[in-house]
């Protein structure tokens, strides 16, 4: 091995495997990072998107609080366009325990946290939707984050230096000589590709313990579903987290003209399994009701759920012990050390939140077992992100946080070619132009959705599915499966005047797909 050439390989593209690629080319290593599906198709592109400041394991998960409140820091300086700074609240009600707030507020001080009390009466002043009932308030640092926007920035960063960045390569063998990896082999639509190695980082969330098994070692693992619920309107300015043991349904994210009620923990068997139930959907419209009263009535868009990675060294292999009482911190793990195979690490556990953080101490073990020294510079390196000084056209307005670092290409289009300015998607704003820049580097229409947002608004893709398919040429097949997932959301959250409109939408749906979709 050259020391001015090491070859690594990063498994998984969702936020952690997405840093350890940034935080290797900022450190002068070009290395390959290989992805199953498309970036950010697991938890890190379903969760609630809350950037934490600690505050809900202040008392059950210290180690967690310390480490989300050191990163909340670090991605509000670096993390750009992908960071909305809305603040956050903790409130109790008068029937919820004060012993608790009281722990609470010891292990927020503990942690390093910022915690400020608030009369009740100035937050409801600033947050008059939040249930009136509430007798005592906090304000913390939270903030939301989107994940989708993140990946972009990270995806350009490190291809700017030089990495490689394969999506739909499933890892499907391992090569190991003498007691050490030396290489893998990845699988995609045109067959195997071998990829030598120095070094193997897994990273791919609740898939590590499978990766890990392609290399003959077991990664405990317990899988947690949290289900969410996305809102058709802003009903915070702030982040609301009810003051109690985390539960389900005690927190409530605004995301742009959006709201994301959360989450459940249901413990289950595969990374895959994110069906939503109605009775999920039931229990967090009641559980949120203690936070806005009368969220049960408004318009959700979908349901959605992720699954939570957790490392659980004290529960057997695929165990199912209390989720909850699972640490969501970090866990790294030297399978040299543990398991007698060299070139291998796993970095597991974690949070999006901590995600940069899970990067460099994945690298830095790496270089170490490497022979290698080079410093992490990910703390205080902004991602690309930074936006034109010149003005953005009205119809790009919402969405020009989202575009990043494609922001100038597409402004470009728009420039040459006034047609490019056409609304694909109008629910979220999204032109021609930026479909045809982004489709420079996927046609995939579940790739181009992640990226521009484009069937993600009210109408779910009833209007602007057919029109995306026909931009990318996409194959009936392809339209149905995208049309499939968009309505999988929706099916548990139909009532009212919602399944009316669906009822409407899933009939122009249905004539679009005839007859490639007949029986849809």
């Amino acid at each position: 091995m050259s020391a001015s050439s090491p070859r690594i390989v990063v498994i998984g593209g969702g936020a952690t495997g997405l840093g350890v690629i940034w935080d290797l080319a900022l450190r002068g290593i070009r290395a390959t990072l290989v992805e199953q599906g498309d970036l950010c198709h697991g938890t890190s592109g379903r969760f609630h998107g809350l950037l934490h400041s600690g505050g809900r394991y202040a008392v059950r998960d210290p180690r967690s609080a310390e480490e989300c409140i050191r990163e909340n820091r670090v991605l509000r300086r670096v993390a750009g366009p992908a960071v909305e700074p809305v603040g956050g609240y903790f409130l109790a009600l008068p029937e919820d325990d004060p012993a608790y707030v009281r722990s609470w507020r010891a292990g927020c001080e503990a942690a390093g946290i910022p915690v400020r009390p608030v009369d009740p009466a100035e937050f409801l002043r600033r947050e008059p939707r939040a249930n009136p009932r509430v007798a005592t308030v906090f304000a913390v640092p939270d903030a939301s984050i989107d994940s989708f926007r993140l990946a972009q920035q990270l995806v350009a960063g490190a291809r700017r230096l030089g990495a490689r960045i394969l999506t739909r390569h499933r890892v499907v063998a391992a090569r190991a000589q003498g007691g050490r990896v030396v290489g893998v082999e990845v699988e995609n639509a045109q067959g195997r590709v071998t990829l030598d190695a120095d070094m193997v980082i897994n990273a791919a969330g609740p898939w590590a313990r499978r990766v890990g098994h392609v290399f003959g070692v077991e990664i405990p693992m317990v899988l947690a579903k949290g289900s969410h619920l996305i809102f058709n309107e802003r009903l915070s300015s702030a982040v609301l987290n009810r003051l109690i043991p985390p539960d389900d349904g005690d927190i409530l994210v605004p995301h742009d003209v959006t709201s994301i009620l959360a989450t459940t923990s249901l413990a289950v068997d595969e990374p895959e399994d994110v069906e939503v139930t109605e009775a999920e959907v039931a229990l967090l419209l009641e559980r949120g009701e203690a936070l806005v009263p009368g969220v049960s009535g408004r318009r959700v868009l979908r349901a959605f759920a992720g699954v939570r990675p957790l490392f659980d060294p004290e529960g057997s292999p695929g165990g199912m012990r209390d989720e909850r009482a699972i640490t969501r911190g970090l866990s790294l793990l030297d399978h040299e050390e543990r398991d007698g195979l060299g070139g291998l690490i796993s970095i597991v556990g974690g949070k999006l939140t901590t995600f940069r953080l899970m990067a460099e101490t994945a690298v830095d073990l790496a270089l170490e077992r490497m022979g290698l020294v080079a410093a992490c510079r990910t703390r205080d390196t902004p991602l690309p992100g930074a936006h034109s000084p010149d003005p953005v056209p009205l119809h790009l307005e919402r969405a020009r946080r989202r575009l990043g670092p494609l922001y100038p290409s597409v402004l470009d289009r728009l420039r040459a070619d006034p047609a490019q300015g056409a609304l694909l998607c109008e629910c979220e704003q999204v032109t021609v132009a930026e479909i045809d820049a982004r489709a420079a580097g996927s046609r995939h229409m579940s790739d181009l959705r992640r990226q521009t947002w484009c069937a993600m608004g009210p109408c779910q893709g009833t209007f602007c599915a057919h029109r995306l398919a026909g931009r990318v040429d996409a194959p009936a097949e392809e339209l149905v499966e995208f049309v499939t997932e968009r309505w999988r959301g929706q099916r548990p959250v139909l009532w009212g005047q919602q399944a009316r409109e669906a009822a409407v939408g899933r009939s122009l749906m249905a004539q679009a797909l005839w007859p490639a979709g007949a029986g849809w």
